[in-house]
């Protein structure tokens, strides 16, 4: 069984941190919630199994917050999550000696950093500490007030709409269209374009994959192909509309459509789905439909890239 990480940093620094508690359990995961649903799921998983090497707290009358690493089968995930940002170097300092042990005994085990995005100070921190950002945005999720409800229970596809599964005859044109509509944000992101395309036969698989699960769906207006869905278990993974087709409603058509299928087909308490955070104008367009922000995260990755140092 692990030594836990950071008993040497608590004391030397206990006023700043203690050692989670059971009754802590549902503040870590709001805590983390504020992350997103994959850190509270990565946490709790790790809870159940065994796996959850340290849960630090952190909590004074001016903030309050939660430290937590866990360990996968090839991977350590270090979850950071604070009410407010951090402001005391102290407080980081053990956050940074927490990271270096893992680090020093990381083997060939992947390192990923997730961080509440309203914590920039420790985002920007770990920056020159050889992390790269993989991703930055919200998690939206869906209200489930009568008004909201209303708006999908009797939902009906407009005429000359219809939605189909994967069809093998069209599977490139599926890969179009998702190089498409992601093209301009890679762009904004300085992300690699047309990565479907460039992996056409793993794209392919993976359509054919989900299709399978009954968790993917193309929309197609009088013979012509406008969007695809992925869905997740309640999560709402992928919406891509062709650029030539935005701005039509169908984008709206195709939001009801899935909400309609999570929520009274598959009786889902909740829907969720995540946004970049450059991409402004589809923030927007969430948030007019019925969606609330809920989490806001930057993930990231440790590279240790060559001509430098561990932390």
């Amino acid at each position: 069984m692990y030594q836990n990480i950071a008993d040497a940093t608590i004391q030397e620094l206990i006023v700043m941190y203690r050692k989670m508690k059971k009754d802590d359990f549902a503040l870590v995961n709001d805590m983390l919630g504020r992350i997103n649903s994959s850190a509270k799921k990565i946490f709790n998983n790790a809870y159940e199994n065994g796996n959850l090497i340290s849960c630090l707290m952190h909590d004074n009358k001016n903030n309050r917050g939660v430290f937590a690493i866990v360990e996968g089968p090839d991977y350590y995930v270090l979850q950071v999550s604070f009410e407010k940002d951090i402001t005391n170097c102290k407080v980081i300092e053990v956050i940074h000696n927490g990271l270096d042990k893992i680090i020093k005994r990381k083997g060939s085990k992947d390192i990923f950093l997730n961080i509440n995005g309203y914590n920039p100070s420790i985002i920007n921190y770990f920056r020159n500490y050889n992390f790269t950002q993989d991703s930055l945005g919200f998690e939206y999720f869906f209200s489930t007030s009568l008004e909201n409800l209303d708006s999908i229970s009797n939902f009906k596809v407009e005429e000359g709409l219809t939605f189909k599964g994967f069809e093998e005859e069209n599977a490139e044109n599926y890969i179009e269209l998702l190089d498409d509509a992601f093209r301009q944000l890679d762009i904004a992101c300085n992300e690699e374009q047309d990565r479907f395309s460039k992996s056409v036969e793993k794209s392919i698989s993976w359509l054919r994959q989900v299709d399978e699960e009954e968790n993917f769906g193309a929309f197609w207006h009088n013979g012509d192909l406008v969007g695809v869905y992925v869905l997740q278990d309640n999560c709402i993974h992928t919406i891509a509309v062709y650029p030539e087709y935005e701005g039509k409603g169908y984008g709206s058509q195709m939001i009801k459509y899935c909400l309609n299928r999570l929520i009274f087909a598959r009786r889902y308490k909740e829907v969720y789905l995540q946004v970049l955070f450059q991409n402004k104008r589809v923030q927007k367009f969430y948030i007019n439909r019925g969606f609330q922000v809920r989490g806001f995260y930057s993930e990231n990755t440790y590279v240790l890239k060559k001509g430098t140092s561990v932390i």
